[in-house]
């Protein structure tokens, strides 16, 4: 598409040749303003933009509403900046020219602007035409594509004949729909990617509410168990303490009896002769 886009940056300039010329444009009588519009003219067919931008500026210090001078202003300052989507916002918008030169100096910046102000003001169609025709390329740099339909069909309903501007409307149709497909994919990649995610969130959640039951079943069974636990402890002391005390009175028992049989013997009657 770049070497569209050439293309279409070139008949801008055929349009500068063609119109820049015209001798009987009614809002160049004055003759210092001819004389600028002519010094600018073949400045710009030089190559020389930046000197024809002065001269067509100095053309409209004599006449301000010289639609002519703004249209050669307009293509000159688009041949030395081409306006490009990442510059679209940082143009500034024109303001009416009142024969005030610090009005005009508003429009200086931004061709679109000075293009704009040339079918508002001009009487002159070819002028008109030529215009509509520069927005709709400029917009379609921009990669503004309804905006450059509009243009073209504002061109086309002043020369329907014009097969460049019938051509470059049906280009700029297609891109349209191109640029508003891919727009579509982008949203449904977007939604699904927001529903993935979302998902994925339901899962993390659902698998953290698993866990959580889980670990509060642990802590659960494991409270359950430490009672049992306790119990068999006491139970397994009481054993011990029973075992031991049942020894010491066996041990009391045996005792005893050593002792009533150690008195049974003390107690007989010596006899040292036989009777």
């Amino acid at each position: 598409m770049k070497s569209l886009l050439s293309i279409l940056i070139l008949l801008i300039g055929s349009a500068a040749t063609a119109l820049a010329s015209d001798p009987n444009s009614e809002n160049t009588t004055d003759r210092r303003e001819r004389n600028c519009i002519k010094h600018g003219n073949e400045a710009y067919r030089a190559g020389d933009y930046a000197k024809a931008e002065e001269w067509y500026k100095e053309a409209l210090q004599y006449n301000p509403t010289s639609t002519l001078s703004l249209f050669n202003l307009a293509l000159t300052v688009e041949r030395q900046h081409p306006t490009t989507k990442a510059e679209k916002n940082q143009q500034p918008e024109g303001t009416a020219a009142t024969g005030n030169a610090n009005a005009v100096d508003d429009l200086y910046g931004s061709p679109k602007a000075l293009f704009s102000k040339v079918t508002e003001i001009s009487r002159d169609n070819n002028l008109r035409q030529a215009s509509f025709y520069n927005l709709g390329n400029i917009a379609f740099n921009e990669t503004d594509y309804a905006a450059a339909i509009e243009y073209y069909k504002e061109a086309l309903r002043i020369d329907e004949s014009n097969m460049k501007t019938r051509q470059n409307l049906r280009i700029a149709q297609l891109k349209l729909q191109q640029q508003q497909d891919q727009q579509q994919n982008q949203d449904q990649n977007q939604q699904q990617q927001e529903d993935q995610e979302q998902q994925n969130q339901d899962q993390q959640q659902q698998q953290d509410q698993q866990d959580q039951q889980q670990q509060e079943n642990q802590d659960q069974q494991q409270q359950q168990s430490q009672p049992q636990q306790q119990t068999n402890g006491n139970q397994t002391k009481q054993n011990a303490e029973q075992i031991l005390e049942a020894a010491r009175k066996q041990e009391a028992q045996t005792r005893k009896d050593v002792e009533r049989r150690q008195n049974s013997r003390s107690t007989r009657t010596v006899v040292d002769k036989p009777w």
